[in-house]
């Protein structure tokens, strides 16, 4: 993605810094989301023997000022220019972002040409943002523009094409299990795997369990994890994370490790979790920016609500937070992203 200042700003935000709106661009899920989405990712067999699931920790917005995140978001002129400029400089995620203000309302005026007329801008651009949205508006030609999005790494429009054309499909269905549409890798009885490995010589997951956790949801999730199962490695991390019903120790720098290895091609839940934990830590917020914003840039819209959160403190973010907002709302975290909700 071409979009810096956001990602920059973030950065700048987590280690105490107050100049943001950077123009360089470094290369390129709350946990209660990313506890729903790993146990989500469970393969039947686990899933048919998990017990209750461990109540999480507070969030981001638990710990707060409520007022600070007011919904949904209500752009004014600063913050449509600063997409724009962005859209402008080459940004296709500034430019679907465009085109979603376009079709809601939301900081300018509702013009559905618009919105298409940015949203086929943002398709052709790298990473294929807004091909799903432009296969909605013109669907006779909905499996093109998919395409394009699929190509460019983006899960749902995969997902979209394969259950379009389920006889010939089963590649970009395969595709979308790999970028992160966990449904689909359910549904296709399959579960994500390139965990990255770990060390050589390092002990197995299994091995570290301590010998009272004999639950077979943990032990089974330990061995899909050392098979090389991501998202295994982000369910085993959130059970670190605090004590919960089946009896794994807490150990938050084993959750890091384990996110880490979980934080694969656009994993969401993995790199947020990194992001989390280490926002946390308050270590290595360097590290805790870019696995924030590539989880939300990947399309997971409380990664996008949690970079929202850590920059609210900074007044001159102001702009940052309201897009990251919008972002969030646009990818689900409300039902209606408009200004006269």
């Amino acid at each position: 993605m071409n979009t810096a200042s956001r990602a920059a700003c973030l950065v700048l935000a987590l280690g105490g810094l107050t100049a943001c709106g950077s123009s360089e661009e470094p290369a390129h899920h709350d946990r209660e989301h990313a506890r729903r989405e790993s146990e989500h990712e469970v393969t039947p067999e686990i899933a048919s023997s998990r017990g209750h699931a461990p109540t999480p920790p507070p969030s981001q917005a638990d710990l707060a000022p409520p007022e600070a995140f007011e919904r949904p978001a209500r752009l004014t002129t600063s913050q449509v220019a600063l997409a724009t400029t962005r859209c402008s400089a080459g940004s296709g995620r500034d430019c679907w972002l465009l085109g979603a203000m376009s079709e809601r309302g939301e900081g300018r005026p509702t013009d559905a040409a618009e919105a298409r007329r940015l949203y086929e801008e943002a398709c052709a651009l790298p990473r294929g943002y807004g091909c799903e949205d432009l296969a909605r508006l013109d669907p006779d030609n909905a499996d093109a523009h998919l395409a394009i999005g699929c190509d460019g790494g983006r899960a749902p429009a995969c997902a979209a094409l394969g259950a379009s054309d389920p006889a010939n499909g089963a590649a970009r269905t395969e595709r979308a299990c790999t970028l992160g549409a966990i449904d689909v890798c359910i549904a296709v009885t399959r579960v994500l795997h390139d965990a990255t490995p770990a060390p050589d010589g390092a002990p197995t997951e299994v091995s570290l369990l301590p010998a009272s956790v004999t639950n077979t949801t943990v032990r089974g999730a330990a061995q899909r994890c050392d098979g090389g199962m991501a998202s295994m490695c982000a369910w085993l991390a959130v059970q670190y994370m605090e004590e919960g019903p089946f009896g794994v120790p807490v150990d938050q720098d084993h959750a890091l490790a384990l996110s880490r290895r979980a934080c694969n091609d656009e994993a969401l839940g993995g790199c947020l979790l990194v992001g989390e934990i280490l926002v946390m830590q308050q270590s290595d917020v360097a590290a805790a920016g870019l696995a924030l914003n590539r989880s939300c840039a990947a399309g997971n819209g409380e990664a996008c609500d949690a970079i929202a959160l850590v920059l609210a403190g900074l007044p001159e973010a102001r702009d940052d937070v309201r897009l990251s907002r919008f972002e969030a709302c646009v990818l689900g975290i409300d039902e209606d992203c408009s200004s006269a909700s």
